[in-house]
């Protein structure tokens, strides 16, 4: 659990995180139109916030999340507790106001939690469908750097509907 406890420990955390979300959206419209994170807090605790250094966290959110190059459209966090809430409104201000005015926390599903929306079971069946799609994803993610680019992939049109 000390995971979040070092500025090292957790920039490799976000490293693989960003790397993973590249990797899964290989589609270039879907990369330049943004990606929105729906979080799952309920059962955060306490015991759990005891495991955070509050310093090393709004450190590495100012560094880490201020320079990855990733468009967010929206950050949600549902089923949050005051105690979680507290946590964000610190880490905040450490943010760029444009990243930071898409954060929304106390979200929540008519249904509950998140991972009833999405049907999965287990940590182990979530690994095991995301191994089984890695190679094809991995696959239309280079063919797509090698034959577009995110300039391609956009065209600018007018009123009219004429390309500018």
């Amino acid at each position: 659990m000390n995971l979040f406890k070092s500025h090292d420990s957790i920039r490799g955390v976000m490293q693989r995180t960003y790397y993973l979300s590249q990797l899964l959206c290989p589609d270039l419209k879907a990369v330049q139109a943004g990606t929105t994170s729906l979080l799952e807090c309920e059962g955060y605790s306490f015991q759990v916030s005891m495991v955070f250094d509050r310093h090393v966290i709004r450190s590495v959110a100012s560094g880490a999340w201020n320079v990855y190059p990733i468009k967010h459209r929206a950050v949600r966090f549902f089923n949050t507790s005051i105690l979680f809430n507290a946590m964000i409104s610190t880490i905040k201000p450490a943010l760029r106001e444009e990243f930071r005015s898409k954060i929304r926390v106390g979200c929540k599903f008519p249904c509950g939690r998140l991972d009833r929306i999405y049907n999965i079971p287990s940590e182990e069946v979530a690994v095991a469908r995301l191994c089984q799609k890695l190679e094809e994803l991995i696959r239309r993610r280079f063919d797509n750097e090698r034959n577009f680019s995110l300039e391609d992939a956009f065209v600018e049109t007018d009123s009219s509907g004429d390309v500018e």
